[in-house]
């Protein structure tokens, strides 16, 4: 895999995706959503947090530039600590590709063993992957990083 695209070697930090609070993590995904500068906001994404008794879940698309969708799957934990409510997604799946064409980006940790995070790249012209590599829950990116990447790969699809 590029180094450029590894995250294996990120070194053992605090947690990105520890506990929040419900409302500062749903301003923060918003806020962040709203001004990335790869989302294609002329065409809307139908992200939509939803809440089936106590389960709690983030599902949808992305619609990105250069056509590229990115899918969306994560699922939460709660807890209170009073009256303040807490989250900590558990388990993620982000399942990019170009519109009619090939797929460009897998994340998720949806196999039986949920402490394993798997990352592949795929080449956008060809489908081809060309990486591959299996993270721990703190090398794992945020919303934003997987965003940040998918510009980053697409940039062969330009001109």
């Amino acid at each position: 895999m590029d180094a450029v695209l590894s995250r294996a070697s990120i070194p053992e930090r605090a947690d990105p995706h520890d506990w929040n609070t419900w409302d500062h993590y749903r301003n923060i995904h918003e806020r962040r959503l709203e001004e990335h500068p790869f989302v294609d906001h002329s065409n809307p994404n139908t992200l939509v947090f939803l809440e089936t008794g106590s389960v709690l879940s983030l599902q949808g698309r992305v619609h990105c530039f250069r056509g590229v969708v990115l899918e969306v799957e994560k699922w939460y934990e709660t807890q209170y600590f009073g009256t303040l409510r807490r989250v900590r997604c558990y388990s993620y799946r982000y399942a990019a590709w170009v519109e009619g064409g090939h797929p460009v980006l897998r994340y998720h940790n949806v196999h039986r063993n949920d402490e394993e995070y798997h990352h592949r790249v795929f080449n956008p012209l060809t489908g081809e992957e060309v990486g591959y590599e299996t993270l721990l829950r703190y090398q794992f990116p945020v919303f934003t990083e997987v965003l940040d990447e998918l510009e980053l790969i697409t940039r062969v699809l330009e001109g």
